[in-house]
């Protein structure tokens, strides 16, 4: 049966995912003066009571652009990877391999997530725009990926006599 604090550690992670998966998708990066989002793929700009929205050409994009792409999308595919070493950590019962393999994951994702929206936020034009709550969901779930690294490296290894409970 799981512990109280492999869900925990589990529901955290998949709730950063959630973020993630929102955050890169919506066209909510940034919000610009006369009513315009600008996110990654979309821009979206007030016409009358609706917006309407066109699709960024990537082939055209200035490079900062392409690599917050590539890193945000890179973190995707590596915290769908921790997941997986999450449910093998508790199917081959909570073996520490594959907690220190999600352990391994999770940090890179984090790590690779605040990369991109560093570029991002360096590289963007903050005079007309200033930024908004899609590039803060990539914040937040990025930390959230390195915070679940920790707890599951006290969870783990605990479990396993690894870390000294009462000394």
């Amino acid at each position: 049966m799981a512990s109280r604090g492999y869900i925990a550690v589990t529901s955290v992670h998949i709730l950063a995912l959630i973020f993630q998966v929102v955050g890169f998708v919506t066209p909510y990066w940034q919000y610009g003066e006369y009513d315009k989002y600008f996110g990654l793929f979309r821009e979206c700009t007030l016409a009358g009571d609706s917006y309407n929205c066109s699709n960024v050409d990537l082939g055209t994009s200035q490079g900062w652009v392409k690599a917050t792409v590539s890193l945000e999308g890179l973190t995707i595919l590596v915290q769908v990877l921790a997941l997986l070493a999450l449910i093998a950590y508790q199917c081959r019962n909570e073996s520490r391999f594959h907690a220190a393999v999600a352990v391994v994951l999770l940090t890179v994702a984090g790590v690779i997530g605040l990369s991109g929206v560093t570029v991002y936020g360096y590289e963007a034009d903050t005079t007309q725009a200033q930024i908004y709550w899609s590039f803060a969901l990539e914040v937040v779930a990025s930390v959230l990926n390195l915070i679940v690294a920790v707890f599951l490296t006290v969870i783990a290894f605990q479990q396993t006599g690894y870390v000294p409970i009462n000394e």
